[in-house]
C-alpha cells in the first residue's frame, strides 16, 4: 500500500519537471541550430537562388506548418512556468511549515525543561 505524503509528492513533481525541462532543452537546442541556418540562408540569398527558394519555402512553411508546432511550444513553455509557480509555492509552504514545527518543538522542549 503507497502511502502519500508531501516529501514524495515533491519529489515527484521535481522529477517531472527535471524531464521536461530536459525536453525543452532539447527542442531550443534544435531552434538555435534552426535559427542559425536561417541567418546563413538570409546572408547567401542575395547571390544564391537555392538559398532564396529555401527561404520563400521556410516562409510558407511557418505560416502554415509549422504554425501548429509553434502554438505546442509555446502552450508546453506556459505549463512549464505554471508548473514552477506551483513549485515554488510548495516550497515556500514547506518552508513556512518547518520553520513553524521547529519554533514550536523548541518552545515545547523549554517548557519541559526544569532549572535548579
Amino acid at each position: 500500500m503507497a502511502t502519500f505524503s508531501p516529501e514524495s509528492s515533491l519529489q515527484h513533481l521535481m522529477n517531472d519537471l527535471h524531464q521536461r525541462e530536459k525536453a525543452l532543452a532539447k527542442q531550443l537546442v534544435a531552434f538555435e541550430a534552426l535559427r542559425q541556418d536561417v541567418v546563413a540562408l538570409q546572408r547567401r540569398s542575395p547571390t544564391d537562388a537555392q538559398a532564396r527558394q529555401r527561404l520563400d519555402g521556410l516562409s510558407r512553411a511557418m505560416g502554415g506548418e509549422l504554425a501548429p508546432m509553434n502554438e505546442r511550444l509555446r502552450q508546453c513553455a506556459e505549463k512549464l512556468m505554471a508548473e514552477l509557480q506551483v513549485l515554488e509555492a510548495v516550497f515556500q509552504a514547506g518552508a513556512g511549515a518547518a520553520t513553524g514545527k521547529a519554533e514550536s518543538k523548541r518552545k515545547s522542549s523549554q517548557r519541559g525543561q526544569k532549572y535548579i
